[in-house]
């Protein structure tokens, strides 16, 4: 294989093999062999010299490859050492690469600090830099990394990302969906999100049972100030959408939000909603406002 080719699932299996690997279900390790789906993520990503792409779950490389051809610099992460070593051989002829043998995710449900200092530098080393989060994350880390960037940076400008379908759904579920809740919340009240299309098991190796989406996550500057306080926003999204089914003023109470029930018919009235609405049918700008008001 050339450095910046694409396996196919046989080369894929024949490289495993060799090297003495097996995928880890554990990891959500479910490696992209399509090739016109992987360009076709590069492309909407519409990179270009000024971006620093973050790529987390870098695998064997082939996406990677793809990114260093179009942005100015790719931070590309892989936790799995055996993954590691081998994009790094892959990878060796590119010099705008930089690959982290590190877990994504560090203390505080933030981005890893080697992960942050290595966006940080290359966005230093390009004039006026975009951060661009462009990957086929792993099922295991795709909620988990989508909200660390948009509640604690960095904030990237555009992320282009497969995920399992049901993510994608719930990112982007209307109030009173079966969809709909506590990610659904976060990402909406800080990103404009759009599904560009869903992906079969068969563009994976191995396949996976379920569906993908390839999704875009557009953070908009104008919502996240509207939003206010982020962290107190997701600690009270939180809070309600562990009694779901509850009665808001039930939620309420149980999550230690209000003394009494009529303090919490007094809440959600401010929010123009009442005692009898359950927290799933709340939009987003109500959630917001109802932060606000407990803070």
């Amino acid at each position: 294989m050339t450095t910046c080719s694409i396996p196919t699932a046989a080369e894929l299996r024949a490289l495993f093999a060799a090297h003495g690997i097996r995928p880890s279900r554990a990891r959500g390790q479910n490696f992209l062999v399509d090739a016109a789906l992987m360009r076709r993520i590069a492309e909407e990503a519409k990179l270009d010299r000024r971006d620093v792409a973050l790529e987390v779950g870098a695998g064997t490389g082939g996406l990677t490859g793809c990114l260093a051809e179009a942005a100015g610099a790719v931070v590309a992460v892989e936790v799995d050492r055996r993954l590691h070593a081998l994009a790094k051989e892959r990878l060796a002829g590119l010099p705008n690469v930089r690959l982290i043998h590190s877990d994504a995710l560090g203390p505080g449900a933030a981005l890893a600090p080697e992960v942050r200092e290595a966006v940080a530098a290359a966005m230093d080393s390009i004039s006026k830099a975009r951060l661009k989060v462009v990957a086929n994350l792993p099922y295991s880390v795709s909620t988990a990394v989508i909200s660390a960037l948009l509640l604690q940076g960095p904030v990237p400008c555009e992320m282009v990302v497969t995920v399992q379908r049901e993510v994608a759904e719930r990112i982007c579920a209307a109030p009173g969906t079966e969809a709909y809740g506590y990610l659904s919340v976060i990402v909406q009240a800080t990103a404009r999100t759009q599904v560009l299309r869903r992906v079969s098991p068969g563009a994976f190796w191995p396949q996976p049972e379920v569906e993908s989406s390839i999704l875009r996550v557009r953070p908009d500057a104008e919502l996240r100030a509207a939003a206010g306080d982020l962290e107190k926003l997701r600690q009270v999204a939180g809070d309600l959408f562990r009694h779901r089914r509850k009665q808001a003023a039930r939620s309420l109470l149980m999550a230690g939000r209000v003394k009494d029930r009529e303090a919490a018919a007094r809440l959600l009235a401010e929010i123009g909603a009442t005692e009898a609405d359950r927290c799933e049918q709340f939009t987003v700008a109500q959630f917001i406002r109802l932060a606000k008001l407990l803070s």
